[in-house]
């Protein structure tokens, strides 16, 4: 067992018995600080002198979620039914990715294709500036290596959404001085994105607002100028989802509206969205206090 650096990055090494033929098995994994590879050291023995440790699996996802829906005798037909549409997706979309491979980083890498892949998915006739709205009826996805534009991944991701009034204008600009196509967002190069060319697009933009945000910072003399643009720096198109989630709960717009607008179930925004409802609780008891004035006995002083 042991920790050493490679390049910029951190190898731990662990031995884990030996095999059927007695060839010795070795654990190797790799990290980007030399305090994560400590505490992963420390971990792995301890995994393998407890025989905790389980050697990663060559299986795909889609074949281990597959085996999990099969084993599930008691599953309700209902939830069985929404297992499989989960399943169709998992196949589409990490078909050639392992177990061993599977992290956190490849499971949000999928979510940020969705969300670009809506925007990248829309026609010019999806776009209505008379009415300020936008019908979201198909998405760009990867397949294969290609970006192809199919349906859209569930039912409630066909929806339409209204624009406000800001937005709308600055699309009926750009529409103005884009090419005349089908699909109405453009690269510089005035052709339609890819969503790898989107990505990239995407960090040059998240680059740009990062030197305005350290600028500003800088000019107010703040004595942390130099990490005004931490959070900036891994920001992901993504979060631009949960900004406007976070910041229409916190309005008090009604949770049904927020999540129609996302393409969730209510449900599921509650989920994702409970660290603001504490805030949404105290407003509604500040609402009602005043219908209670008057109707309640007043307490003595």
């Amino acid at each position: 067992m042991g920790v050493r650096q490679r390049g910029d990055k951190w190898l731990v090494t662990a031995e884990s018995g030996r095999d059927e033929f007695g060839m010795r098995r070795r654990v190797c994994r790799t990290v980007d600080t030399e305090e994560e590879a400590k505490r992963l050291d420390a971990k792995l023995q301890s995994d393998v002198y407890e025989g905790r440790h389980v050697k990663p699996s060559g299986e795909s996802v889609p074949d281990f979620c597959r085996r999990y829906v099969d084993g599930r005798d008691k599953l309700a037909p209902a939830t069985r039914s929404r297992y499989e549409g989960y399943l169709k997706h998992v196949r589409k979309d990490l078909t050639s990715v392992t177990l061993a491979r599977f992290t956190p980083k490849i499971a949000a890498s999928r979510k940020k294709q969705l969300d670009s892949g809506e925007l990248l998915g829309l026609r010019v006739t999806d776009v209505d500036l008379t009415r300020s709205r936008i019908h979201v009826r198909q998405a760009l996805r990867k397949e294969r290596g290609k970006s192809v534009i199919g349906p859209c991944k569930t039912r409630r991701s066909r929806r339409t959404v209204v624009l406000p009034e800001s937005i709308a204008a600055l699309l009926a600009e750009y529409a103005a001085k884009r090419p005349r196509t089908q699909t109405p967002f453009l690269s510089l190069a005035g052709k339609p994105y890819t969503l790898d060319g989107f990505e990239s697009s995407w960090s040059r933009v998240r680059a740009r607002a990062a030197v305005i945000l350290v600028r500003d910072a800088e000019e107010l003399h703040d004595p942390f100028a130099e990490h005004a643009d931490d959070e900036l720096a891994v920001a992901l198109f993504h979060d631009l989802r949960h900004t406007h989630a976070t910041e229409l709960l916190r309005a008090g717009v009604h949770i049904k509206i927020v999540a129609e607008r996302l393409g969730d179930s209510e449900a599921t925004v509650m989920k994702t969205y409970s660290h603001v409802l504490p805030d949404m609780q105290e407003t509604a008891a500040a609402a009602i206090e005043p219908m209670l004035r008057g109707l309640l006995p007043r307490t003595s002083a």
